[in-house]
């Protein structure tokens, strides 16, 4: 029955029928029953970029090198940051560091005025760990291009892992300042903020991000975090997790958010199957271990809550530990 239907949302002839129905192949383990749709979409489609992507993919999956790069260099002419990129990946994931430099290098050339060269050179030179040349190559776009806001936020990270936080700062003030509507700025200083503990700044932070982008997951993910840890505010709390979870159902962390969430509004039966896994997935992180050791203790596992507690106690940081303490000290 669902072949019959996967056949005729092919038969619309659209990159979109096309792209499901060879998913759907991929997820019955039918590699080549899927490239053979993605082929036939191209027949018709010509150039569809979708469809360049995915046959790339589905080439990669085979280590089908020579074909995978020649569908993301095809893609690249129709599409040139997305194949681009694709083409640095691969090159990269295969040892061939030359080529990728070659690509990049080429690309800044013939293509001075756009973001995402400066990005791929960047990315590849802190890859090198080479972080000085990084940070001018991302200097020179921001003088460049006329938008250059992602290259901005790649220089402010840059600058936080150096502890240069005031720079950090003021590289997403100006974001906001150049472009009050660019979301992801509004997440950093949120972040900012809360790290160095003005918790109310990082609240309106995380607020106006969300307010230019309600599906910011970052931001949905800490403001839920920052409301139960620091405002008591469990319920909105909860509400936030839920739709950050709900876009990206598969990140441990959010697992983790909407677990402890669901903990703190007495549903710790329900929060139980999300932070096993998520704790399975994270398994060296006190936290999710601290999470799942309360959803226990509610639903009357004492003896696998102490198990948890006291991996925390030995290897959380200090307000972790502080909670594990107090926790085994009331089984």
């Amino acid at each position: 029955e669902l072949d019959k239907i996967y056949g005729q949302i092919e038969a619309t002839g659209t990159e979109q029928g096309y792209v499901a129905a060879a998913r759907y192949q991929l997820k019955k383990k039918n590699p080549d029953a899927a490239l053979s749709i993605v082929d036939r979409g191209l027949e018709s489609l010509k150039g569809a970029a979708p469809l360049l992507e995915l046959k790339g993919g589905l080439h990669l999956q085979q280590k089908q090198l020579d074909q995978a790069e020649s569908a993301y260099v095809e893609l690249s002419g129709v599409s040139p940051e997305r194949g681009n990129s694709l083409l640095v990946r691969l090159y990269l994931s295969s040892g061939q560091n030359d080529k990728a430099e070659q690509l990049i290098s080429s690309v800044l050339k013939t293509e001075v005025d756009k973001e995402y060269p400066y990005l791929l050179s960047s990315g590849f030179l802190l890859g090198q760990k080479r972080k000085g040349e990084a940070k001018e190559v991302l200097e020179q776009g921001i003088a460049t291009v006329m938008r250059p806001f992602r290259l901005q936020m790649q220089l402010g990270r840059i600058f936080e892992q150096e502890g240069q936080f005031q720079q950090a700062e003021r590289l997403y003030q100006r974001i906001t300042q150049t472009e009050p509507r660019f979301s992801p700025a509004y997440t950093s200083l949120g972040f900012l903020k809360e790290r160095s503990g003005d918790k109310g700044a990082a609240l309106d932070y995380y607020k106006s991000a969300l307010k230019y982008d309600a599906k910011n997951i970052p931001a949905l993910n800490n403001l839920s975090y920052l409301l139960m840890d620091n405002f008591g505010e469990e319920k909105d709390a909860l509400n936030y997790a839920m739709d950050a979870y709900r876009l990206q159902p598969n990140d441990p962390r959010i697992m983790d958010t909407l677990g402890y969430a669901l903990v703190k509004n007495d549903r710790s039966g329900d929060a139980l199957n999300l932070l096993v896994k998520a704790q399975e997935l994270l398994p060296t992180v006190p936290a999710v271990a601290l999470h799942l050791a309360m959803a226990k203790i509610r639903v009357g596992d004492k003896a696998g809550a102490r198990d948890l507690l006291t991996k925390v106690i030995g290897s959380g940081t200090e307000t972790d530990v502080r909670q594990a303490k107090k926790l085994l000290e009331n089984l």
